[in-house]
């Protein structure tokens, strides 16, 4: 399989189909080798429209998620992200293409190896990891522009929500099950947040040790 070909058609047949139509999210996409980040057996599979299986349960989700995650955003050059489920490094790649800085949490110790491994790699250097659960609170107090999680909640958390500066924005994939909608959370003021439904979709949870239990806040 010609895998440069396989990353043109993903923009053509998946994202642009999906209305993944912003231009600086697509050209991201197209510049980044994907196969990079994905286990050996599943190199073919690397553009596919499906979710990839990881190590420990982790899946990676298909591309046209990822493009509309980094379409809804917008992420700017001077933003300070934070995401939360690193799994392999390549959202975390994408996010740290367009951001000044990304913090990216994960319960899982192999997935921050692999995916730290992968961005060196790259030469990404604006990127820290940190080992734990996306609620704890971290000893450092800043905000953030940018919040990301990498896989469903049943709500979002209200300490997460706090995290984002004024102007900031969440995505998050919302619900349990069949029934999950893929929000926008936006900080307009200290005490005012607007939420917009993007679409429905199915993801795995987020964990908080390394199983399947949902990610609890």
């Amino acid at each position: 399989m010609n895998l440069e070909t396989a990353r043109t058609n993903m923009i053509k047949q998946q994202l642009r189909t999906w209305d993944v139509l912003d231009d600086k999210v697509l050209r991201l996409m197209e510049s980044v080798a994907r196969e990079q980040f994905v286990p050996s057996q599943y190199h073919n599979l690397a553009y596919a429209d499906t979710d990839i299986p990881l190590d420990n349960g982790h899946v990676m989700p298909s591309p046209k998620i990822e493009g509309h995650i980094l379409q809804a955003v917008q992420i700017k050059s001077t933003d300070i992200a934070l995401e939360v489920g690193t799994g392999s490094g390549y959202l975390t790649t994408l996010i740290a293409k367009q951001a000044k800085h990304v913090t990216s949490i994960d319960i899982d110790e192999k997935m921050i190896k692999l995916a730290d491994n992968n961005l060196k790699k790259l030469l990404i250097s604006n990127v820290s990891f940190e080992q734990g659960y996306g609620e704890q609170d971290w000893p450092s107090e800043e905000n953030y522009d940018v919040i990301i999680l990498g896989g469903s909640v049943p709500k979002v958390p209200e300490k997460l929500k706090n995290r984002l500066s004024v102007g900031g924005r969440l995505f998050a994939i919302i619900g349990t099950k069949a029934a999950m909608t893929a929000t926008l959370i936006t900080r307009k003021s200290k005490q005012h947040f607007i939420s917009k439904s993007l679409f429905n979709t199915q993801i795995k949870p987020l964990t908080q040790e390394q199983t399947t239990n949902p990610f609890v806040f």
